[in-house]
């Protein structure tokens, strides 16, 4: 897909967006505001578990963007950039509010975006709160990198090499970590297991 503004064209290459954006072209930014804002207010949310410190994150975030974006230069991942800089900024407001992170993704959704439909095909109704209960007992007795893994994983659709550059960790110890988070949620919650995996297009 092509845009027009004023007399320029491009696409919706997040690399092309990002080089006209650091021109300061405005709808290259608001496209870039927009494709990404709802996966970074999540993830900023499961971080600070607070939705105010959470919208103040992104507001930052973009607000930043916009004033240096004459400084940013090329990035190779617009993707990965944001969501450090949301990860950055998150544990800044954090440290400011002095509160301890603790990456709790039972709270922020317990069934990892399943829709209910989904559940309900795959398991009876009454069943739902129970199944519920042990997806966040099962998430509690995981670290707190486990967890982020498994969220970045789950819903931002990343793959290892990603989460790796952006917890800045080696490849290799993101994926034993994440082959020991799964098979404990494997063995716990085998159903909610199911569903997760096919979810993933590469089931991992």
């Amino acid at each position: 897909m092509q845009i027009q503004y004023k007399h320029t064209f491009f696409t919706d290459d997040d690399i092309a967006l990002w080089q006209e954006f650091s021109e300061g072209n405005e709808l290259a930014y608001e496209r870039i505001y927009h494709k990404y804002v709802n996966k970074l207010y999540r993830y900023a949310y499961v971080v600070v578990k607070d939705k105010a410190l959470a919208e103040d994150v992104i507001h930052d975030v973009f607000t930043d963007l916009w004033s240096s974006r004459k400084t940013l230069g090329k990035v190779r991942s617009v993707r990965l950039y944001l969501f450090a800089s949301v990860k950055r900024r998150s544990l800044r407001k954090l440290k400011k509010e002095n509160v301890f992170s603790n990456f709790d993704l039972a709270s922020a959704n317990p069934s990892f975006g399943i829709t209910g439909s989904f559940l309900d095909e795959l398991i009876d109704v009454q069943h739902k709160e129970t199944i519920a209960a042990k997806i966040k007992k099962c998430l509690a007795a995981l670290s707190n990198r486990q967890r982020e893994i498994i969220y970045l994983r789950f819903y931002q659709n990343m793959s290892y090499e990603e989460i790796a550059q952006l917890l800045q960790l080696d490849q290799k110890y993101i994926y034993n970590l994440a082959s020991k988070a799964f098979g404990i949620l494997r063995k716990s919650i085998p159903a909610f297991f199911a569903a997760c995996l096919l979810l993933i297009p590469d089931n991992f």
